[in-house]
């Protein structure tokens, strides 16, 4: 895990770098720790990163680039499975290799011990650390695709529209896919009952189905989780005293358990989360409020953005699925030179990479072998 901070920039083609790919790498890893030996203090989420470099060993400067971008609560880590096998299909089927940056969004996996990702703690703040990951680590190299599943799939849309954006330093993505995340913002602002949306956000597989297919599964809404956990004083003195905490308050053994994965010891027998809760919390706020149907009807130019809805996923209401729809009619007429697709991945819930990585990865594939706008 990269852990990047504090970088002026990189001139990611030096003529001193050799063309050979293992010593390319090598050189470019070596610019990096002179660039932040060049620092100026700004600090950078942390990373980490799957290299596909493919039959002709593409030059690591001319690697495709990709960010993947997890939901609440989540880590890049649950993304490395799916993201290693991604990239390596493309790069063998294209000839072109591809490097997966999969990042931990502030107050999650290691960016939550990075101090320095001050408040306030937003989508719009999330997407920010994104450019400012671009700026310190790639030397302003952009991002060819921005993948971001549910609270995720917000901060890759900001990113685009960041970046799209009059006077922008940083080129957008020449495309996005997000996950079977909400484009809008929630009616009132916040959680909706569990009834309609459950732990729908939660970027993990917390449960198994009787067909042995991971699903989560849980019996409180995504506003209560979060409360619930905020009040959980720390350290933990246990895995087993937080299974006993969670199970006196109706959580299901398949949750308890999830969360259980999310400790890390800190000594003495004694733990603290892997994300910080407060922090996270405001996260999801922002995520109810943000809103990117603008976007998405008129797609900036030279942008191909997809939406992939879950066919099993419960948060799909009637109108919302003609939204998507709609929206993807009002993309066409509004002929901007971008575009939005609707997908739709059957036998999928919520956790669409674990409950069908190879119907998403067959669906994404063709972008990645031959990328939009080219």
């Amino acid at each position: 895990m990269r852990a990047l901070s504090q970088a002026t920039g990189l001139g990611l083609a030096a003529s001193r770098c050799s063309q050979a790919w293992t010593a390319g790498l090598a050189c470019l890893a070596a610019k990096r720790d002179a660039a932040q030996q060049a620092s100026r203090g700004v600090a950078t989420i942390a990373h980490d990163e799957i290299t596909a470099p493919g039959p002709s060993k593409t030059p690591p400067e001319e690697l495709q680039h990709a960010a993947v971008i997890h939901g609440l609560l989540g880590s890049g880590r649950n993304w490395r499975t799916f993201s290693r096998r991604l990239a390596n299909d493309a790069a063998a089927q294209s000839g072109r290799g591809w490097l997966m940056s999969l990042v931990d969004q502030r107050n999650h996996g290691s960016s939550s011990q990075i101090p320095d990702l001050k408040p306030p703690h937003t989508i719009q703040a999330s997407a920010g650390d994104l450019q400012d990951l671009v700026k310190q680590e790639f030397g302003g190299r952009p991002f060819d695709a921005v993948v971001g599943h549910s609270m995720g799939g917000k901060t890759a849309l900001e990113y685009l529209r960041q970046t799209s954006a009059p006077g922008s330093k940083i080129k957008p993505p020449k495309q996005v896919w997000v996950l079977n995340a909400a484009i809008g913002a929630s009616p009132t602002g916040k959680a909706v009952p569990f009834a309609e949306w459950k732990v729908w956000v939660l970027d993990a597989a917390i449960g198994a189905s009787p067909a042995g297919k991971v699903m989560p599964r849980a019996e409180s809404d995504v506003e209560k989780v979060v409360k619930q956990l905020s009040s959980i004083p720390m350290p933990i003195p246990s895995r087993e005293w937080l299974y006993d905490y969670l199970g006196q308050r109706s959580y299901s053994p398949g949750l308890a358990q999830w969360l259980g994965s999310n400790l890390v010891p800190i000594g003495d027998g004694q733990y603290r989360w892997a994300f910080n809760i407060k922090g996270a919390a405001d996260m999801l706020d922002s995520y109810y409020h943000s809103d990117y149907w603008d976007l998405v009807e008129a797609p900036p130019p030279g942008v191909a953005i997809h939406h992939v809805r879950a066919a099993n996923s419960d948060r799909w209401t009637v109108p919302a699925k003609e939204r998507l729809q709609a929206a993807q009619q009002k993309a066409a007429e509004a002929n901007t030179g971008g575009t939005f697709t609707a997908h739709l991945l059957p036998d999928a819930g919520h956790w669409l990479h674990v409950d069908n990585p190879d119907g998403l990865r067959k669906m994404m594939l063709p972008s990645f072998i031959t990328p939009p706008f080219e």
